[in-house]
Parts: structure tokens; sequence; C-alpha cells
């Protein structure tokens, strides 16, 4: 028995001898130094994090796939750094032919990426065939020397006007499904994350890896026809614009009811149209401190939806919908998992209000 004490101690000194020798590297040395970060792995007292603003008005022209997009970013330099340049991510740039890509793609398949129309940094044009020195675009990311230096904590706004065709065939992880389906991602030029470890990040989106983005705000205005229904990230502000008045009416019973509320069925595409009966609709969504916005569009998918208390102290509820193709199996249910899911992310583990 003594023998096996001594084995054992003799291996757990070794295994921390080890753990305390572990090669640490530069950047986090940096970085703990600084007190940006710890050495157990929590943020330090000067911790910080950038952060933007979006505005976003888009518009999808259905029959084609092409969406039509311009954005206000006021983007917040919440570092202890001054920034020379700003890296600006284009995601459907992995279209372009001569784009990095993690597999094979048919060449028919590809094309320019996305079409800049217009760039501003601080209400100055940005010539964007001035490759020289100021501006370099590379695989999917778009570098931009400022010609003002932006010191710590201030702001800066960018305006973009761009173009792109939602792919119908190159679908990763976005796409034109047809029969008037469509869920867009990685869609928007967007402000890449520079920290306190690596500064900008540069990595290129070569259709497997996945970015870790700044905290931001969206408020995003979708134009699309009559007819077409949009989900998306955070909250819809004008439901009762763009709804009918009966889908609008169970879309809000569903924020308040523990049971599931079919919003949209077949038999309320039969009757007609389930949205306002405009030309065009646009549909307002608002996210607050989210990494990321996407969005959804059909003509002909269900709705249901329920609803969960989230917050005993204050009796806060939070919707819990899906959407799905008619006829999907088992989704008649698929509101209801949702909610428990929630219910139990909420109160259970990790145990924080959604």
């Amino acid at each position: 028995m003594k023998n096996l004490v001594l084995i054992l101690l003799i291996f757990v000194s070794q295994i921390y001898s080890q753990t305390n020798s572990l090669y640490t590297p530069f950047e986090i040395q940096n970085a703990i130094k600084n007190e940006t970060r710890t050495a157990n792995g929590l943020p330090g007292k000067n911790y910080w994090q950038n952060k933007s603003e979006y505005q976003i008005n888009a518009e999808v022209i259905t029959e084609t796939g092409l969406l039509i997009g311009e954005e206000t970013i006021k983007y917040f330099n919440n570092s202890t750094d001054s920034l020379n340049r700003i890296v600006i991510r284009l995601y459907q740039d992995i279209a372009k032919t001569n784009a990095s890509r993690n597999w094979y793609v048919n060449s028919k398949h590809l094309n320019n990426g996305v079409d800049l129309k217009e760039l501003l940094i601080n209400d100055k044009s940005i010539d964007l065939s001035d490759t020289s020195k100021n501006v370099f675009r590379g695989s999917t990311n778009l570098i931009v020397k400022l010609d003002e230096i932006l010191p710590p904590n201030s702001n800066m706004t960018i305006k973009i006007k761009w173009q792109f065709k939602i792919p119908d065939e190159f679908t990763i992880r976005m796409g034109n499904y047809g029969n008037g389906n469509f869920f867009v991602a990685y869609w928007y030029p967007q402000i890449s994350v520079y920290d306190d470890i690596d500064g900008w990040d540069m990595k290129d989106y070569q259709g497997m890896v996945e970015f870790y983005n700044d905290f931001n705000n969206y408020n995003v205005k979708i134009k699309i026809p009559s007819g077409f229904v949009a989900w998306a990230t955070g909250e819809l502000q004008n439901a009762k614009d763009v709804l009918r008045e009966d889908i609008y009416n169970k879309y809000e019973n569903a924020k308040s009811s523990d049971e599931t509320i079919r919003i949209i069925a077949q038999e309320d595409y039969q009757k007609g149209l389930v949205t306002s009966d405009n030309e065009k609709n646009i549909w307002n969504f608002k996210a607050e401190n989210v990494t990321d916005f996407s969005f959804a569009l059909s003509k002909s998918f269900n709705w249901d939806g329920a609803s969960v208390i989230v917050d005993n102290k204050n009796g806060r509820r939070v919707l819990t919908d899906v959407v799905y193709e008619n006829g999907t199996i088992h989704y008649e249910n698929a509101a209801q998992y949702s909610r428990e899911s929630i219910k139990y992310l909420s109160h259970e583990l990790p145990g924080f209000p959604y």
C-alpha cells in the first residue's frame, strides 16, 4: 500500500510539473502582461471587445435570387490600440473563380462574388480600384487603409452598397432552394474581429471555417414581394403591418401560450395571401448584442409557435417558434421541443434566462 501511495504521489507530481511548464504562446504572454487576459483563461481587468451597430436595408428579387443591400455601420474601437486599417468580410466572395475553398466546385457554379457598388468611410468615398496601396481585396477579405487613424475609445461610420446572387447550386450554409424558399446567411459585408491576441482576424472564409464575431446590434429591413413571409434573427418590429390580420392575431397569441399555435398552416395559404397585400412588404427586425444576423423566406412553409417563461423573477416570456415544409415528419411537435429546450437552458443548465 505504501508503495502504491508513493507511485501515485510521484505521478501527480509529474503531472503538476508538466502542467506548470506548458509553453505559453508569446501573444498570450503579452495579453496576460497587459492584463487583458489571465493565466486561468478569465478576462483580465483591462479586457475589451470592439463592436458595431448595423443598419441594413436589403431587398430580395425572388424571381432571380438577386440580393441588393445597403448598410450603415457604426464601428466602436474599444481597444487600447490606434487602428490604421479596417478589415471587412465579404463572405460570398467564396464564389469567385480565384477564391480559396475547402473543396472543388464546378466552375459553372462560380461567379464574380460580391458586387461592391459603394464604400464610404466617415462619408469619404473609397476608390475600390486603388489596389496599389490603400485597398486590398483577397479571397474573402477586403482590407482598407484608413486616411485617418481610428484612436482608442472612438468610433467611425462605414457605408456600403452591394449586391450578389443568392446561390442555387453552390449552397454553403445558405441558398435559393427553389419554390420560393430561401435561407440567407453570411450575406452582408461584416467588420472582422479585432482582438487583444491577434489584432485583426484575417482568416478567409473557405466553406468549412466558422468565425467568432463581435457582439453587435442590428436593425434590418428586408423588402420582399407580398405573399412571402420572413423569419430572422431578433424580434419582428412591424408584424401588424406585414401580416394578414388573422395571422397577426395568432402570432400574438403564441407569445403568451404554453400550447402550440398554428400561426400559418396550409389552409391559411389556401385562403389567399397570408401577408399584407402591398406589392412589396418591408419586414423590420431588431437584435441586440448578438454575433450575427440571418433570415429565411418562404411563401409556402408552415409556422408554429408557443412561448415559455424564462425568468421567474419578472415573468418574462419568449416566443419559441418553428418553420417547416408541409409534410415534414414529426415537425408538428417541434414548437414544443423548442419550448422545452429553452425552458431547460433558462432554468437548469446553464440556468441563465434566454
